[in-house]
């Protein structure tokens, strides 16, 4: 019972901190921007989805239809988010962010109590290359391990992202210490075996990684590999320096980097069911325009806010209101860092030296360089960010700072274990909880949930309306009508709109909408995570997208200066500021199409979207090198129509019957992505992307059924992986139980 203590006292703690907030009253959610304008709706969107007995394959209500189980800031995979089915969203974000600092928590105590207490330096002996101790040290204090643990899962890292909103980065680092315990064992294990590579500490190192890659935004996954190579490669020194030759000290090196490798690759194999799907998003994301390195260098720190490290207030007043000012900060007590101080100089004078002391220094170094940015000595992480490709895609250097935040709790954990008395480490620990816990609930605070604070009027009249349609919010993302209607409340009120809030845009989707609007990237560099506003509000190509409802600021109402009867104002309100009105040229999202212009590459289809020489109702423009032609033959007079019928809309499923005279092309604003696939009357035909970004078939004259299903190949083929890497493992162990 008294090895539960520890983690016993680490729930009391969190009840403690999250009191009044952990099970928050009905239309009530804890603050955070993040959770407000983003993870409320999709964690809904995901609970709602999944207690109808359907899968969230395609969210149909942002962005124009974006793939859910494929996002990147969606851990669809990962096994705490049956919270959002089994509890309302508002209680489950509390417990969610509340059950991963208890899991920060438990980790670094672990860490310290059990990998690091009695952890010898292992020397091989040049004969019989069994291991030899060169020294042990006194177990660390559970009292020690678990102020660690406190400084950790209290620090400013944690802390300042909840009321920030970022769930994901915070699940995500929660598990740092996790897998820095899988790879320690994976490296004594490594260290004491003469031949044989232990296949058992393989696989818990890379279930170990898998859970963190799950569980969402796999920036944080690259710095605990940054942390593992630096711990690695201290460890590996007295192996190599205890070598007879240097080909020896070599060969041994490579046997510790090959394992860790193998142990990477597993756990990427584990997650790959998750991994995949994100990278194939990423690839057709705006995350592959060539974006300025100031777009990357965000919220860069200067040396001068390492005084944050001592101060987290002393240059705001109110972290997650500053900027990214929550983005900078180190803070994990001015306790722990007194005697994370200690546990250095100790480690100078002692005879008896800890190698963890100078490995987790570098790791803490090498995590401030790379927070600094552009504003450190040498720009170490632009450096970094030209030669390595998954670099490409992480920004905001100060996010490095879990680097130090995770180092300088370890060393506080060593530094306080070397004090002796008992006293002073209950005082230092009473101390420290003093400091950190009125720090924490400092910044827990409830809000309204966003239903609460939206237009009820408005949304009274947008839902009212059962046709399919789609809505545009006209404004920028930072105009205070988000208020009215947030970006994403139209998923929980099922009202499919153009815009959003989301990270990143699909990428042929985002340059349609530049191209019609004469964007260029550089005017909506601040706005990528949402649609900038629809200036070219007469274009043909705003009746094309099924835009039927637009909501505009009173203030700047572009409707209203152009005069044109093409709008009906059918709602506004003096006292919040906004006016909807009607588009009553609106076309059917699915239409029949009765020319195609071919284009010779796609900046030419994005060059006659932006002129309109086009009519979007009769001619579809297609890059001919990107869209085999030889079988379209369409023969439709001038003036030929036909009719679409819509018969259902699902979550990855549309369904339609089409009547035609004549061989024609059905035209569609439904966004393309890989995975979408039709077929006419039940036979596969192709879907092809016509107007820069939109999905469309070629079809025959007659009376037919057209379905579009989306069913990605690549979240099969991460399965397929995962699913065999899981049998593979099985194997292995049981190959070692029959053994032993």
């Amino acid at each position: 019972m008294k090895k539960f203590l520890p983690f016993f006292l680490y729930a009391v703690l969190i009840v403690v901190v999250f009191w009044g907030v952990l099970v928050p009253p009905e239309g009530k959610i804890l603050f955070g921007p993040d959770i407000t304008r983003y993870h409320y709706f999709q964690r809904q969107f995901l609970g709602s989805v999944l207690r109808e007995g359907s899968v969230p394959w395609w969210n149909p209500y942002t962005m124009m239809g974006v793939p859910y189980l494929e996002h990147p800031q969606i851990p669809f995979w990962y096994l705490p988010n049956l919270l959002f089915v089994l509890l309302p969203v508002n209680v489950a974000m509390s417990w969610y962010i509340a059950l991963h600092l208890f899991i920060a928590m438990v980790g670094m105590y672990t860490l310290l109590r059990r990998e690091l207490s009695n952890n010898p330096i292992i020397k091989l002996s040049n004969e019989k290359q069994e291991p030899i101790h060169l020294f042990t040290h006194s177990p660390i204090t559970q009292l020690s391990a678990w102020a660690a643990g406190v400084a950790f899962g209290l620090s400013a890292y944690f802390v300042a992202r909840i009321p920030a909103g970022h769930i994901d980065i915070i699940a995500a680092s929660s598990w740092m210490p996790i897998v820095i315990i899988a790879f320690f064992h994976l490296m004594r294990a490594q260290v004491s075996a003469s031949r044989r590579i232990p296949a058992r500490f393989i696989a818990l190192a890379g279930i170990a990684f898998a859970i963190q890659l799950l569980a969402g935004h796999p920036m944080v996954a690259v710095f605990t590999l940054e942390a593992v190579f630096i711990i690695t490669v201290i460890h590996a020194i007295p192996a190599f320096a205890s070598a007879s030759t240097l080909t020896t000290g070599l060969a041994r090196v490579a046997r510790v980097a090959f394992t860790a490798g193998l142990a990477i690759l597993t756990g990427l194999a584990l997650a790959a069911i998750q991994i995949l799907p994100n990278a194939q998003f990423i690839a057709h994301s705006i995350r592959t325009f060539p974006f300025p390195d100031s777009w990357a260098q965000l919220g860069t720190p200067t040396i001068g806010h390492m005084l944050e490290f001592l101060d987290p207030f002393y240059f705001y007043s109110r972290l997650p209101d500053s900027g990214f000012g929550f983005e900078h900060v180190g803070y994990i007590g001015k306790i722990p860092l007194l005697f994370a101080m200690i546990a250095i100089v100790s480690w100078i004078v002692a005879k008896r030296k800890r190698w963890e002391v100078p490995a987790f220094v570098m790791v803490s170094f090498f995590g401030i360089w790379m927070w600094l940015g552009n504003n450190a000595p040498f720009d170490l992480f632009s450096w970094v960010r030209s030669w390595m490709p998954l670099y490409s895609q992480i920004r905001i250097p100060a996010r490095h700072i879990i680097l130090f935040v995770f180092s300088a709790s370890v060393l506080f954990g060593l530094g306080l274990n070397v004090i002796q008395s008992k006293a002073i480490q209950i005082i230092a620990t009473v101390l420290l909880l003093v400091e950190l816990v009125p720090f924490a609930r400092h910044h827990l605070s409830l809000v309204p949930t966003p239903d609460k604070a939206q237009d009820s009027e408005l949304t009274s009249t947008l839902t009212s309306d059962h046709s399919l349609y789609r809505f545009l919010p006209d404004f920028y993302h930072g105009d205070p009508m988000r208020d009215v209607l947030e970006f994403n409340a139209p998923i929980i009120h099922k009202i499919q709109s153009v815009s959003g809030y989301d990270t990143p845009p699909i990428r042929n989707m985002y340059e349609f909408l530049l191209s019609v609007n004469d964007y260029r990237l550089s005017d909506v560099l601040p706005y990528t995570e949402s649609i900038p506003p629809f200036r070219a509000i007469t274009s043909p190509y705003l009746n094309f997208l099924n835009v039927k409802y637009i909501l505009v600021p009173i203030v700047q109402d572009p409707i209203k200066r152009i005069q044109t009867k093409q709008f009906s104002l059918i709602k506004e309100s003096a006292t919040r500021g906004w006016r909807v009105y009607e588009n009553k040229n609106v076309m059917s999202r699915f239409f029949i199409a009765t020319n195609m212009q071919k284009e010779s590459n796609r900046g030419r289809v994005l060059s006659t979207i932006k002129q309109g020489s086009v009519d979007p109702k009769t001619t579809i423009v297609v890059d001919e090198n990107s869209v085999d032609t030889s079988g379209f033959f369409p023969d439709c007079p001038e003036g030929t129509t036909g009719n679409i019928l819509v018969e259902s809309y699902g979550y990855g499923t549309i369904r339609l019957t089409a009547n035609t005279l004549c061989n024609a092309f059905l035209a569609t604003s439904e966004v393309m992505y890989p995975g979408w696939t039709a077929a006419i009357d039940g036979k596969s035909v192709p879907v092809f992307e016509s107007n820069a970004a939109f999905r469309t078939v070629y079809l025959p004259r007659g009376t037919h059924t057209i379905v579009f299903s989306y069913r990605p190949t690549i979240v099969l083929w991460g399965a397929m992986i995962s699913i065999l890497t899981i049998f593979v493992i099985f194997l292995a162990s049981q190959g070692l139980a029959l053994r032993s």
